[in-house]
């Protein structure tokens, strides 16, 4: 996953493997409450992370999907891992396993 917007997850990787999992590149989301109260938005997100989808890490965004899933682990909304993807360079992508604390 890239990035959630206020109303959008865009997610990245190749349009085959999306479509295998019957996922789009955009899933829309309503943007009624702030985010981290968004049930539709908190749904989407742990559906996905059973799906085997990796949540990337993004400092320049303001909401990275990392971010969003550590809260739901610190609020008790998720008990299970998730992993979590980040750029190191040319090529070097890092997947880190996020473990319930």
């Amino acid at each position: 996953m890239r990035y959630i917007d206020s109303s959008l997850i865009k997610l990245g990787g190749s349009s085959k493997k999306l479509k295998r999992l019957g996922l789009k590149s955009k899933i829309k989301h309503s943007d009624t409450k702030p985010s981290e109260l968004n049930e539709e938005l908190i749904s989407i997100m742990l559906k996905l992370r059973e799906l085997g989808v990796a949540y990337s890490y993004d400092y320049k965004v303001y909401w990275s999907p990392n971010v969003f899933m550590e809260i739901l682990q610190e609020k008790g909304r998720l008990n299970h891992e998730f992993t979590e993807t980040s750029w190191k360079g040319s090529g070097r992508w890092i997947l880190t396993t996020h473990e319930v604390e």
